[in-house]
């Protein structure tokens, strides 16, 4: 029986360290100044106080488009991003060429999955500002998103030849190299990254994640052991750091970090599937059993867990069992090599060799190079 591999490694997204900023010239007095200090704070009084700061500001003065933007930037730092969309747009109406809530509304509009409209907004401020490397950052972001790398690219190395200083783009760049393989190159971008800001968390991460890629474990585990440092409650680190260590068949360290970060996000689906599959190698099934089902219950679609599955409740002599979950991994990937073999064997250990064979036939049909199978025919 085999189980399906490990999953793969989160990768951390950097947002801008900052959203667009706001120039003096179109500063309003008195709370303006106030509410950009409490842009950055995540207590819930002080969103609320600078909200109604600035409500009253346009109640008393009427609509003026810096103090929508204000407004809009409070509600994205919330989190409301349907909300802050609408206002960047009355922003805008407000003052057609105020580029940073155009800049501000592609980022959002990105993060709410419009993608093509995200596209449109930042290629609209940098027809009129070519040289706003934020926005060609925030480009490279969409682009990314939509599957188009080297698109990405092109616009993460712009804004890196008018911002070289720029951790987070290096960063995303180094994410949009390691998309297309290219993981040399990605490594010098996480290690400039790392270099310039030191103190984050997702740019050690991602390092890390390329090092595993490129089968470094030990400098892996040292990028994430750092991040993990820098960000202890981060569950997509204590994934990838348990990963590595289930690489290398450390599975006791591989089912403790797996553990941690269940405990951070219950509902991580993949961190549920690798812990079942730690477990099976210390040969604890029923554990492993209620992982796999964990995995399901939150992730019905996932093919891989069904097999998974499958191949404990046959160690188990479940026959029967294992024959459904082989079934359903199949009709949610019908090209899974390890269902079609292990369905077989639990159909020859039930004495069903012509419809074992069968399946066989099937397996080598989709993989001619499958060993598994040409040996099973010859038995």
């Amino acid at each position: 029986m085999r189980p399906a591999a490990v999953s793969q490694s989160v990768s951390r997204y950097s947002p801008s360290p900052n959203l667009p900023g706001v120039s003096d010239a179109h500063s309003v007095s008195g709370v303006l100044p106030v509410v950009r200090s409490r842009l950055t704070q995540d207590e819930a009084v002080a969103f609320f106080e600078a909200a109604e700061a600035l409500r009253a500001v346009l109640q008393a003065q009427g609509p003026m488009s810096q103090v929508v933007f204000m407004l809009a930037e409070l509600l994205y730092r919330a989190g409301d991003l349907t909300a802050a969309r609408e206002r960047y747009y009355a922003a805008i109406e407000l003052d057609a060429d105020h580029l940073e809530a155009r800049a501000s509304l592609g980022c959002v509009l990105a993060e709410l999955g419009e993608h093509e409209l995200a596209i449109a907004a930042l290629d609209g401020v940098l027809r009129q500002q070519p040289d706003y490397a934020d926005a060609h950052y925030h480009l490279g972001n969409a682009l990314r998103e939509q599957g188009l790398p080297d698109e990405a690219i092109a616009c993460y190395q712009k804004a890196l030849s008018l911002r070289p200083d720029h951790a987070e783009v290096r960063n995303n760049l180094g994410n949009a190299l390691r998309d297309l393989g290219r993981l040399d190159e990605a490594l010098v971008q996480y290690q400039e990254a790392a270099a310039l800001r030191p103190t984050a968390a997702e740019i050690h991460n991602n390092h890390g994640n390329a090092l595993r890629d490129r089968g470094r474990w030990r400098e892996a585990v040292t990028c994430y052991l750092t991040a993990l440092e820098l960000a202890p409650r981060s569950p997509e680190i204590h994934y990838n750091l348990a990963n590595v260590f289930a690489d290398r068949g450390d599975f006791a360290d591989a089912e403790h970090h797996y553990r941690q970060a269940l405990a951070l996000r219950p509902a991580f689906a993949d961190a549920c599937y690798n812990l079942g599959r730690v477990l099976i190698q210390q040969n604890r099934l029923e554990e492993a059993q209620e992982s796999y089902r964990a995995a399901l219950a939150l992730r019905p679609d996932h093919a891989a867990a069904w097999n998974n599955l499958g191949t404990v409740f046959q160690e188990q002599g479940r026959l029967t069992e294992a024959e459904d979950c082989y079934l359903k991994a199949l009709r949610l990937d019908s090209a899974c090599s390890d269902a079609h073999y292990n369905l077989a064997c639990a159909l020859l250990a039930q004495n069903d060799g012509d419809t074992a064979a069968q399946w066989l036939r099937l397996l080598l049909s989709l993989h001619p190079e499958d060993g598994r199978a040409r040996l099973g025919l010859c038995v």
